[in-house]
């Protein structure tokens, strides 16, 4: 059964009930006997496994597919320089003042 907080506003106490789904939401206060009302809480959540934080470390198929494309990507700038060697020249257009 699920268990749910109260805090009763009369007596300023707070309490737990563990309750059936599907109760009604009005509780009495065990202290005063007055009407308490339900507090809101957020449900128990936890993540297991790889790959839910920021910081955790991908798979290895992921870190060798990335390594591979710095590899392809490295390898295709440098068969480009080999080429000339020159150094390599802007492609700026030369400006035409006529004035």
């Amino acid at each position: 059964m699920p268990k749910y907080d109260y805090h009763c506003d009369a007596c300023d106490q707070t309490f737990e009930l563990k309750l059936p789904f599907g109760s009604s939401t009005d509780q009495s206060c065990p202290e005063c006997d007055s009407a308490a009302r339900r507090l809101l809480s957020p449900p128990a959540l936890v993540f297991k496994g790889s790959g839910f934080y920021k910081t955790a470390e991908r798979g290895e198929s992921n870190s060798k597919q990335s390594n591979a494309t710095k590899e392809t990507q490295s390898s295709a700038t440098n068969s480009a320089d080999i080429g000339s060697n020159e150094p390599a020249k802007s492609k700026v257009p030369e400006s035409t003042d006529k004035g």
